[in-house]
């Protein structure tokens, strides 16, 4: 036998003893003598299985300086956006018996305002798709039509923690000249710049939840009563929340006392906002509940205010939650 049918023997033998999927496997004479091919394994039925655990408590290392990478939240949002759009039925309805809805984001982007420290800028671009069932007749068979509702929006966003962002210098304006040898003027033969570049971690949007309130009008009827235009005026509320991943140290606890003397007298905007008691400016919530007034009144403080605003949220969820079962 040859060097190479031994290769392939040893080939088919390694084959044999450890299986092989059955996608691979050919039909095979019954005295398995075709190399590169093999038999698969035989399987087993499984009754039960038992098994048995155990938890620890997590442990590291001391560290001398025990500073982590978090996601710091910078403001949960409540954003309103109205949409009008227009729908057209690839056939001619008689009613339509039910339209499901899903919101997702195809765009959300975050950016610092120059004008204050405590303000960002979001833009959100988003679809609604929705599955619209209808009849064509009284009786017969329920047809499906799937479309996409786009919107877009931007909004000025007030945030309750600070941003970690620091700006580049990449044009070559700071210079570096030298003495020429008499010590008369620059010397034109030895000349420098200076830039530096920094790397920011973007600030994202998780979408938490959604609601759609909206208002169906059937539009150019036929003779027939049935309708192939829609126009849907829906009113979408989103929630997001915005973070960021930064340095902290858990050491420095939390609130104004967390930050370094420096850093936090360079942003007077968050000075009011982590004491009761102080300055703090009513985010424009447009109207959303009264009882953001009386918190700011009464001076409760940021904490009040968003313990409220998380309050209500929560209660229009359940409330669009026990509606949907309810129909």
């Amino acid at each position: 036998m040859s060097d190479q049918k031994k290769k392939k023997s040893t080939s088919y033998q390694h084959n044999m003893n450890y299986g092989c999927t059955p996608k691979h496997t050919p039909k095979y004479p019954a005295n398995h003598q075709i190399d590169g091919y093999c038999k698969p394994a035989n399987k087993g039925e499984t009754e039960t299985v038992d098994a048995f655990t155990r938890s620890f408590p997590p442990r590291g290392d001391f560290q001398f300086f025990p500073v982590i990478d978090a996601n710091v939240v910078l403001a949960e949002v409540l954003l309103e956006a109205d949409v009008e759009a227009h729908i057209e039925l690839p056939t001619p309805a008689k009613e339509i018996k039910s339209i499901r809805k899903n919101v997702y984001l195809t765009q959300a982007k975050v950016i610092p305002s120059v004008v204050r420290r405590d303000l960002v800028k979001v833009f959100i671009t988003g679809v609604v798709h929705k599955n619209i069932q209808y009849v064509e007749e009284y009786s017969g068979y329920v047809r499906d039509y799937g479309v996409d509702i786009k919107f877009s929006t931007n909004q000025q966003v007030r945030i309750f923690n600070p941003v970690n962002t620091r700006t580049s210098q990449k044009s070559s304006v700071h210079e570096n000249r030298f003495l020429d040898k008499k010590g008369h003027g620059a010397d034109k033969d030895q000349f420098g710049s200076y830039h530096s570049e920094f790397f920011n971690e973007p600030i994202e949007v998780k979408l938490l939840g959604a609601i759609i309130n909206e208002l169906d009008l059937a539009k150019d009827h036929n003779l027939c009563g049935s309708f192939k235009k829609i126009t849907e005026k829906m009113e979408v509320v989103i929630f997001l929340k915005l973070f960021q991943k930064q340095q902290y140290d858990p050491r420095c606890g939390f609130g104004a006392d967390g930050f370094a003397a420096d850093d936090f007298d360079a942003q007077p905007e968050f000075q009011g906002q982590y004491e009761d008691g102080q300055d703090f400016d009513q985010p424009d919530l447009n109207g959303f509940g009264d009882s953001y007034e009386e918190d700011a009144k009464s001076g409760k403080g940021a904490d009040s205010l968003r313990k409220s605003l998380r309050g209500q949220m929560k209660e229009i969820l359940r409330n669009a939650y026990n509606q949907g079962s309810d129909q």
